[in-house]
């Protein structure tokens, strides 16, 4: 019995063959960094501040079923220390001082198998600054923009956790001492690859 003969036989192998695009796959993606900002806010005795990554990269592979993202498999950030920055070369030798740019120059985030409930993602995020490794709970927006992704979300972090001391500076008459626990605001664009 041929094709043309047995059209319900056409129609069968093409339902069963348009299902696999309706079951869950992998998709590969990677930071834009033209639409996405990270930036690092924070409090002294004295005033505010805010630094704002200048240089990160990142990638992984989310699991997504009818076109929502499901599960994290894996994904990973590094934000090069030494670009980020603030608004004054005092801010920024501060800053890489703290951090030990040079012998730390890369600050890097990864998770793994972390669930998206709707359109939420939230578990663990291992975070790898100033040599030190720490697993961080973290809960993030996911939403859908066209073909790509945007997470958003606002982390906070201790410096002291990380052996980072504080930095300090002279402002006129007062030491200005910079509180140790930071808020870092992320917002990523993740495209296909």
């Amino acid at each position: 019995m041929g094709y043309k003969k047995n059209p319900l036989k056409v129609l069968i192998i093409l339902l069963f063959i348009s299902s696999f695009s309706l079951w869950g796959k992998s998709v590969e993606v990677s930071i834009d960094p033209s639409g996405s900002l990270i930036k690092v806010f924070g409090t002294s005795n004295v005033q505010s501040w805010q630094l704002k990554a200048k240089s990160f990269k990142g990638s992984g592979t989310f699991d997504l079923d009818k076109n929502e993202l499901k599960t994290v498999e894996k994904f990973s950030i590094e934000v090069v220390a030494a670009k980020v920055l603030g608004k004054s070369r005092t801010i920024n030798r501060k800053v890489a001082k703290a951090l030990e740019v040079v012998k730390f120059p890369i600050i890097l985030g990864e998770m793994k198998n972390v669930s998206i409930k709707g359109s939420t993602i939230s578990g663990k995020m291992s975070f790898n600054l100033h040599g030190i490794k720490k697993e961080l709970n973290f809960n993030a927006k996911v939403k859908k923009d066209g073909k790509n992704f945007l997470i958003e979300g606002v982390q906070k972090l201790d410096m002291t956790d990380f052996k980072i001391k504080p930095p300090e500076t002279k402002v006129l008459f007062i030491t200005a001492i910079v509180a140790p626990v930071v808020t870092v605001n992320y917002k990523l664009t993740l495209i296909r690859n």
